[in-house]
């Protein structure tokens, strides 16, 4: 276990001689805090005077009460359907225990759902069923009080950072109640949706540095999902550490910037900025970059093996990896922090955007393409479904996957609620969500769709892929009818097409412009 620097202070009589060698290994990496750590914060301070926020008058006990309902107000309306978004369910059968005093009127502790980190436990709402996340602090502890004030004072609000939904007090503690979120590993996932993920993690990270707030200490733990969607929204949880890191673990050890090594006590942003690239290359690689085995875990292996990290050992690393994203990570695993990126420049970098305009069509082309066809015929929508099937693959699964995701309760139809219930949990970028708002409440308000419904309705046929397709098969000289048949288009299907059309309409279908008409 990692032990805080006042501690190692005290037990400084009975240390070992290993780590007495330590210490020794500190100040002999001081030279680091010299060259670096003064210039870095002046640097900071200079571009925070900049930023300066004018905080109100209002009582830091008002602020909290407002920030609840804001927040509370924000999570119902946040794209005006379901008010669940935050993941909470009910749990049934479970053992429960209640605390001693009045907290146990409104929460109870729920056992069998464990977390890893400590101090904190997942409670029940009484009155709604809903789980939450509680952590206890004491009142006559001086720490725990300034950590209060500080939380009251700070009324932090960000997408990606976890809420406070209230503090309850009672005679001997402070039990601060955030919302829910999941205590599982983020490396079972896509690239894509890792992507997403570090994404979700600069943007929070940004927030704290606008608002002249540091962690110090982050790791990969230090974000968790709010429920399991694969495109789920993530949280910074560690509000605690934000405000002041007493305790510093082992694994925070891994993943200090080497100017950090001999200034434990002082963060800095660009201290953070390692510490989520070297997050990012972790969730990527599903496994530390620079620590790789148990021989490693310890304090002093760390420490060397940081100190000795060089741009040739960081270039050889990053070898493999696309062009874009190693400027995004080489820029923020920088040796020097005074050149390393700011949190701005991660979030501008090439690849981190280009990722995020993917995601965003995603999210919003299947709705634009609803809207556009939600008039057309059965026919017209059968024959999509059978043309994306054969023309576009790719484009066929990724709706069959998104198809299975809003149907929740797996009967094989989804409704316009099921539709508003998907996109109310994942996460929703600040650049598409007044698009998505508009395209979620231009849907019919009585739908039932099946699968083979839904991807005829939101499937897209460019005109470049229909016109190599076209050409390919000769189809300038074939009917369409008979372009039907060849694609093994149904029976069933086809009278549904010819009761729309007569036959001499079908037949005098035979150019590239009428054929990509007729389909589209």
């Amino acid at each position: 276990m990692g032990l805080c620097l006042s501690r190692k202070l005290q037990i400084n009589k009975n240390q070992s001689s290993a780590n007495k060698n330590l210490e020794k290994t500190f100040q002999n990496t001081k030279f680091y805090q010299e060259k670096y750590m003064k210039e870095v914060f002046d640097f900071e301070k200079q571009s925070d005077m900049k930023m300066t926020n004018i905080k109100t008058s209002q009582s830091t006990d008002a602020a909290l009460n407002n920030s609840f309902l804001r927040r509370k107000a924000l999570s119902k309306s946040r794209i005006g359907v379901s008010t669940n978004r935050k993941g909470a369910i009910p749990i049934l059968n479970t053992k429960q225990i209640s605390y001693k005093d009045s907290f146990k009127q409104k929460y109870h502790k729920v056992i069998g759902l464990l977390l890893s980190h400590q101090n904190l436990s997942v409670v029940q709402n009484n009155q709604n069923q809903q789980l939450a996340i509680c952590q206890q602090f004491k009142k006559n502890d001086e720490k725990d009080q300034n950590f209060i004030k500080w939380l009251k004072e700070k009324n932090i609000e960000h997408d990606n950072i976890v809420g406070v939904q209230e503090i309850q007090v009672d005679d001997q503690d402070y039990y601060v109640i955030y919302e829910y979120w999941i205590d599982s590993s983020l490396k079972n996932k896509t690239e894509f949706q890792k992507a997403i993920l570090i994404y979700q993690m600069i943007e929070s990270i940004q927030y704290l540095h606008e608002n002249d707030m540091r962690h110090g200490a982050l790791t990969l733990n230090s974000f968790k999902m709010i429920n399991n969607n694969a495109f789920g929204v993530l949280k910074l949880i560690e509000l605690n550490k934000v405000h002041d890191f007493s305790e510093f673990p082992i694994e925070s050890w891994t993943n200090l910037s080497p100017e950090s090594l001999s200034a434990l006590g002082n963060r800095s942003k660009a201290r953070d900025i390692w510490a989520l690239g070297v997050i990012a290359l972790e969730l990527l690689m599903n496994e530390h970059p620079f620590i790789k085995n148990s021989q490693d875990s310890s304090i002093r292996r760390i420490t060397t093996i940081i100190n000795n990290l060089n741009k040739q050992k960081i270039d050889q690393i990053l070898n493999n990896v696309d062009k874009d994203l190693k400027q995004l990570i080489s820029g923020m695993i920088c040796l020097d922090p005074q050149i390393r990126f700011s949190i701005n420049e991660c979030k501008t970098n090439i690849w981190i955007n280009k990722q995020i305009n993917d995601y965003i069509s995603s999210l919003l082309q299947p709705l634009y393409n609803f809207d556009q066809h939600k008039n057309n015929s059965k026919a017209k929508i059968m024959v999509r479904y059978y043309l994306v099937r054969h023309l576009d693959l790719k484009q066929f699964n990724n709706l069959f996957i998104l198809f299975q995701q809003i149907d929740l309760n797996k009967n094989g139809i989804i409704t316009v609620t099921d539709i508003r219930n998907y996109y109310n949990s994942i996460y929703l970028p600040q650049q598409c969500k007044d698009d998505l708002i508009n395209c979620l409440y231009s849907l019919p308000k009585t739908i039932e769709l099946h699968i083979i419904e839904f991807i005829g309705l939101t499937s897209i046929l460019t005109y470049p892929k229909l016109k190599q397709y076209y050409y390919i098969h000769n189809l300038e000289h074939i009917k369409l009818n008979s372009y039907l048949n060849q694609i093994n288009i149904s029976k069933r299907v086809m009278n549904l097409i010819t009761s729309d059309f007569t036959q001499s309409e079908l037949e005098e279908i035979i150019t590239l412009d009428q054929f990509i008409q007729y389909i589209i």
